[in-house]
């Protein structure tokens, strides 16, 4: 079960030093008003200079979204929750998952599998 679990690591590892050398998205970099570096990423992933088209589009659809953030007047999970039935949601899914953890739902699962051997 040590081979098994070591060579399990390496596919996470390979996904660990991608995301280090893995670039912010140009939309995350014009949102945080970082224009030049937006360019040069669109341009490294398209290939070409032609994106102020795509740049463009991107921006109008951050600027959107920021207006929307500031119409919305900080919608807040604490004010979600004021809601009756945001709340009876919920519940009824915390509980539902609360019994079935109860329910031993585990041990059908994967109990044969321990218990194969004896």
């Amino acid at each position: 079960f040590r081979y098994m679990l070591g060579l399990a690591a390496i596919p996470s590892l390979i996904q660990i030093i991608g995301f280090i050398l893995l670039p912010e998205s140009p939309r995350w970099l014009l949102d945080k008003n970082k224009e030049s570096e937006a360019r040069e990423v669109l341009t490294a992933i398209r290939g070409t200079t032609d994106i102020e088209a795509e740049l463009f589009e991107i921006k109008r659809v951050c600027e959107i979204e920021k207006q929307a953030k500031i119409d919305s007047n900080g919608f807040t999970v604490v004010r979600m929750l004021r809601s009756p039935a945001m709340r009876r949601a919920l519940l009824v899914g915390c509980g539902l998952q609360l019994f079935q953890q109860l329910s031993g739902i585990n041990t059908v699962m994967y109990g044969n599998i321990y218990l194969r051997p004896i």
